[in-house]
């Protein structure tokens, strides 16, 4: 698209100079910066040069030296200080020392960028933490992007946190700008961070899950018939368990055991709780029984009227004489 904006520039100026005086050009995407290097300890750099990263689908910075590579658009006087002209849509300009070492980057919009400092720094830095899911677990395996300085630059990697939720990135240039995202089922977050060279900590935390009413549930843990039927177990809800009952059918005939003390059509008995209207409770029934065959059915009901659901939990018991 640039070298299309050229193109139609010299065709404008070819056209106006076969009739009249040319007028003014303009530069067309110009990026003007000036600014300053500085090496570890703060200190001016003399020497060090800007550089410019090329595009391959454009001619990013024609006015750069590009006899070397990567091109050279200047090089810091003994104040360490720069300035250059680039025309480009927008390019990818580093620091480098003369020793070698990189001394930052930056990526620019078309105008004009005035005491914009490039430092090298002793060490590099780092971000770690944790991500946590709806329910404050951590969220094992969440999925992560992590992209360098401005979005579009081309510098992003993809990475999951670990079994325990955790993250980690090392090896940070200290003052460019990096971007964390983190995705956990439908929720996703950005974290937008400038590197600095001593360790660096967030953790990502989902909005609380919208509460469940989960159903109850429960077990038969101890059956016995030795002169009478007692049976004994456990029952949980997710907030409290109000009420736990059994049925006991005679497996002879076929028949229920009801409230009056008659066998015919289903109903359930209430129970003994330890802890009732609690979470989690253990409960039991003794009741004198003809000896026989019988079969224990157990329903476990919440403090929304949630019941337990099929099949339920059954044990089969011999009352003895």
């Amino acid at each position: 698209m640039l070298g299309f904006q050229r193109l139609c520039l010299a065709v404008v100026l070819v056209v106006v100079g076969l009739g009249a005086t040319a007028s003014p050009t303009y530069a067309v995407d110009t990026v003007t910066v000036s600014g300053v290097v500085l090496g570890h300890d703060g200190q001016p750099v003399q020497g060090a040069t800007i550089e410019v990263v090329p595009d391959p689908d454009t001619d990013d910075c024609p006015e750069a030296d590009h006899s070397q590579s990567p091109a050279v658009l200047a090089t810091t006087d003994a104040a360490g200080r720069y300035s250059f002209t680039c025309t480009a849509g927008f390019p990818w300009v580093t620091a480098i020392l003369p020793s070698g070492e990189f001394a930052g980057w930056r990526t620019f919009q078309p105008g004009v960028y005035d005491d914009v400092v490039f430092r090298a720094y002793a060490t590099r830095g780092s971000i770690s933490g944790t991500v946590y899911d709806g329910h404050g677990a951590p969220a094992a395996g969440a999925e992560m992007m992590f992209v360098w300085d401005v979005p579009g630059a081309g510098a992003y990697d993809y990475f999951t946190a670990d079994d325990a939720g955790r993250y980690r990135i090392d090896r940070l240039y200290p003052g460019v700008r990096y971007t964390v995202y983190v995705n956990v089922g439908d929720w996703g977050e950005e974290y937008v961070f400038t590197a600095t060279e001593g360790d660096l900590t967030h953790d990502f935390v989902a909005p609380p899950a919208p509460p469940v009413d989960e159903v109850p549930g429960g077990a038969i843990t101890g059956v016995s018939g030795d002169r009478r039927l007692k049976v004994s177990g456990w029952a949980y809800d997710d907030t409290a368990v109000a009420k736990v009952k059994v049925a006991i059918r005679n497996r002879a005939t076929g028949r229920w055991l009801r409230l009056n003390g008659s066998w015919g059509r289903y109903q359930r008995h209430v129970v003994r709780m330890t802890k009732p209207g609690e979470p989690r409770t253990g409960w039991w029934l003794t009741r004198r029984l003809p000896p026989g065959s019988y079969g224990i059915s157990l329903v476990v009901v919440d403090d929304s009227g949630n019941r337990n659901v099929g099949p339920r939990p059954w044990r089969s018991i011999r009352v003895r004489r």
